[in-house]
């Protein structure tokens, strides 16, 4: 089976914020230094969706917030992500998309 991704949709106005993470970081906090992040399903969503989905949804969202090697490396290799702009945490990635209209 192919990787899959937990996401969630949040709107606001004219922005489509999309939160993802790989599968298996749901539940789990990602440390480094004085970063952390808990990757948790109030905001990453309990619905899983394969990688074609996930760069359709990606394309289409304003901003995105992006936590896994596995999604943070497929959209990267898509140029969605900027590879600069990924922060390692621990042993995991984390990259965010802004869409300035």
């Amino acid at each position: 089976m192919s990787d899959m991704f937990f996401h969630r949709i949040f709107r606001h106005g004219n922005d489509i914020l999309l939160a993802i993470a790989d599968k298996e970081l749901l539940g789990k906090t990602l440390k480094d230094n004085d970063i952390e992040i808990v990757v948790e399903e109030s905001f990453y969503g309990s619905e899983l969706i394969g990688p074609e989905k996930l760069i359709e949804l990606t394309e289409s969202c304003t901003i995105a917030n992006i936590v896994g090697k596995k999604a943070v490396t497929l959209l990267a290799d898509r140029g969605l992500v900027d590879r600069d702009n990924i922060l390692k945490i621990g042993d995991s990635f984390h990259a965010q998309i802004i869409k300035i209209i």
